[in-house]
């Protein structure tokens, strides 16, 4: 692996995550992927997007919790959750280049990798084996992405909690229950009961 002193933990840690997907074979495309990530530390509240805003960038969670939300006067949703080895952005602006109608908060401090939009083009064009890498990772966030929409859907508020606290029991000491409830799409009286 690189041994560039700008190659942090968390470029360490975004090879290891996009190897996960190219294997060994692809492992110079991702050191060379992860190099161009520009390391960035952020606060517990801070936005990483706004609602409004035109999604330029993605982010290699090192260490943290995110969420995206979306927000319409007093009333909030929270759409997706991020822990430390996810990437994060709003795919639906960021590929379209329209307005972004969610926001990403950190839910607590967090320790990131930035990557522009552009840096991801580019290591589209020049780098082989990246653009397959881009497509699995899309198409791994698109089966989580669907299997939590089918068990908001199916599933009994009670049957969504449980399987939560089973898959990812850390999330109750890390996300406020109010986060939950709206993630679950349940209200936060019916999260507590």
């Amino acid at each position: 692996m690189t041994s560039s002193p700008d190659f942090t933990p968390a470029h360490r840690g975004y090879a290891n995550f996009l190897r996960r997907f190219g294997g060994d074979e692809l492992r110079h495309v991702a050191e060379r992927m992860a190099a161009s990530g520009t390391f960035r530390e952020v606060s517990k509240g801070e936005l990483l997007l706004s609602t409004g805003e035109v999604a330029q960038h993605f982010y290699y969670l090192h260490r943290g919790a995110v969420r995206n939300f979306l927000s319409e006067g007093p009333r909030e949703a929270t759409t997706w959750l991020s822990f430390d080895g996810d990437v994060v952005t709003a795919l639906a602006s960021m590929s379209s280049g329209k307005p972004s109608r969610e926001s990403i908060e950190a839910l607590e401090p967090c320790e990131l990798l930035v990557f522009a939009q552009a840096d991801l083009e580019e290591a589209y064009e020049k780098i082989p084996g990246a653009e397959r890498i881009g497509r699995l990772i899309v198409e791994h966030y698109f089966r989580r992405m669907t299997r939590q929409l089918y068990d908001n859907t199916i599933m009994s508020a009670r049957d969504r909690y449980a399987q939560l606290l089973h898959t990812q029991p850390e999330i109750v000491a890390r996300v406020p229950l109010g986060v939950i409830a709206g993630y679950l799409h349940m209200t936060p009286e019916t999260l507590s009961r």
